[in-house]
């Protein structure tokens, strides 16, 4: 599940990013935080499935990249063969 926002300057705003994150906590949970550039938050996975933080997130510094996946891609190859990112893109 992910969660977070753009804040830009208003930093002010982040008590209410701070409450979504304690409602969508849950006991068998793992919280990943991700913050880059204006984007605060993050996202939980559960410790019962087989995938890794490195499944659902990429940042790409020099680009200036923040890419967050909220599910899973069933046609990667062919994604893969389509677009310019590195084939061990997850």
């Amino acid at each position: 599940m992910l969660f977070g926002a753009i804040l830009g300057p208003e930093k002010n705003k982040i008590p209410g990013l701070l409450k979504t994150k304690i409602l969508m906590d849950w006991e068998d949970g793992l919280e990943i935080p991700v913050n880059f550039h204006d984007f605060h938050g993050g996202f939980f996975l559960s410790n019962s499935l087989p995938y890794k933080p490195k499944d659902f997130f990429l940042i790409d510094k020099k680009k200036g990249l923040l890419i967050l996946l909220s599910g899973d891609i069933f046609n990667r190859e062919e994604i893969q063969k389509k677009t310019p990112f590195d084939p061990s893109f997850s």
